[in-house]
């Protein structure tokens, strides 16, 4: 068996797959030493760098689903600390419709989850992603 048809079998058994969508001003934001730490921890988790979680779209995140995620984590921007001002509120209410879509088509509400990490905080992103594959492990 040659390499490329290992890693392809590894990336087909790995789970859960979880989709991370995080706000480039807020998760992606350097600590205090300038640096940009974000884990990689787990094997099956893609994190995708968004510039504001507001321009998420419901059916973004349901296409992850679609293309096999078991779970989908938006980290987005605290409370009043939004780059663009409206991208939170407009990142709320997209992540409330997907949320209703995905009751209807009897996915499990606790496989998408949107948090707001503090900025400046790699530790906490990690502590974010590391509790969100842990309750999805849980749910298998």
């Amino acid at each position: 068996m040659n390499t490329n048809t290992y890693k392809r079998i590894v990336r087909i058994n790995i789970r859960p797959k979880v989709v991370v969508f995080a706000c480039n001003w807020g998760a992606f934001k350097q600590d205090d030493r300038g640096e940009i730490v974000l884990p990689r921890k787990y094997p099956g988790t893609n994190i995708i760098r968004i510039m504001c979680s507001g321009r998420l779209s419901p059916a973004l995140i349901l296409q992850a689903f679609e293309l096999g995620a078991d779970g989908v984590l938006i980290l987005s921007c605290p409370e009043g600390e939004c780059h663009y001002s409206f991208g939170r509120k407009v990142a709320e209410k997209n992540f409330t419709a997907a949320n209703k879509i995905m009751r209807l088509l009897g996915y499990d509400e606790h496989r998408l989850r949107m948090e707001y990490p503090p900025k400046y905080e790699s530790e906490k992103v990690k502590e974010i992603i590391d509790s969100f594959v842990r309750g999805l492990k849980e749910l298998r």
